[in-house]
């Protein structure tokens, strides 16, 4: 039996999601709990520490996001909930963090404490937090992105990052210098996480940082040039879009 709290301004999302856990998930779930702010949900989550902390990301004063910024380290798990699936959930995705899109419902819960469980030894919550926290702040001129690796998290320099190569289950990230990296995680996996002002998928081989982008020539077989040097093919069904970020930097 997990104890949980919610943490949503909206009443009715608490009083709905409440009502899910008591008729559905009652034998897993104990909400002992709910707060309608980040301000009002450390104070819970200090005096009561539960286990699990379902949290909502767009809320006003302080969003759900900053709530970790209260904690030097959080021991609890998280399940966030939002009616969006913006950039914010793309940083959700990277931490291997788990989220529900509202209206929420019993199948989708049961289904995110099946992968919580699942996690349980592999992850420290803090970790996951700071890899969320990391991917939050990222720019092009001065951040980094986290990205996950066999042994922990990698730093990444968005400037550093010319383009991803996908391999099946693998991709390979290509850096201005010389420095190649195989991660276990797909190519379209990377594109929903990493943030699309910077990358765009140009074939199902390549997702380019568009920081780097030499020249697009259409009369040579669509062939985008890196500063670099790489010559990378563009899908027929992409040029459109390709031309029109270009453009538009």
């Amino acid at each position: 039996m997990y104890s949980a709290i919610i943490i949503d301004d909206e009443p009715n999302a608490v009083v709905s999601l409440r009502l899910i856990i008591q008729e559905y998930l009652s034998e897993r779930v104990k909400v002992i709990g709910s707060a309608g702010s980040v301000k009002e949900g450390v104070e819970l989550i200090r005096k009561f520490k539960p286990e699990i902390v379902f949290l909502d990301i767009e809320m006003p004063v302080e969003s759900g996001f900053e709530l970790f910024r209260h904690f030097e380290t959080v021991s609890f798990d998280v399940i966030f909930t939002t009616a969006y699936a913006n950039y914010g959930i793309q940083a959700v995705k990277c931490a291997a963090l788990d989220y529900l899109l509202k209206p929420v419902n019993p199948v989708e819960i049961r289904e995110s404490l099946k992968r919580l469980e699942q996690r349980k030894g592999h992850a420290a919550p803090m970790k996951q937090i700071e890899l969320l926290l990391a991917n939050l702040q990222s720019n092009y001129d001065s951040n980094k992105i986290a990205l996950p690796t066999s042994t922990g998290v990698e730093m990444y320099s968005v400037k550093e990052i010319l383009y991803f190569e996908g391999d099946g289950n693998y991709s390979r990230i290509i850096t201005n210098s010389g420095r190649d990296i195989v991660i276990s995680k797909t190519l379209q996996w990377m594109e929903e996480i990493l943030p699309p002002d910077f990358f765009i998928r140009i074939h199902k081989s390549h997702l380019v940082n568009l920081g780097h982008v030499k020249t697009f020539d259409k009369a040579s077989g669509n062939t985008l040039v890196l500063d670099n040097g790489a010559k990378l093919e563009v899908a027929h069904r992409r040029i459109d879009e390709i031309t029109g970020r270009l453009l538009n930097r």
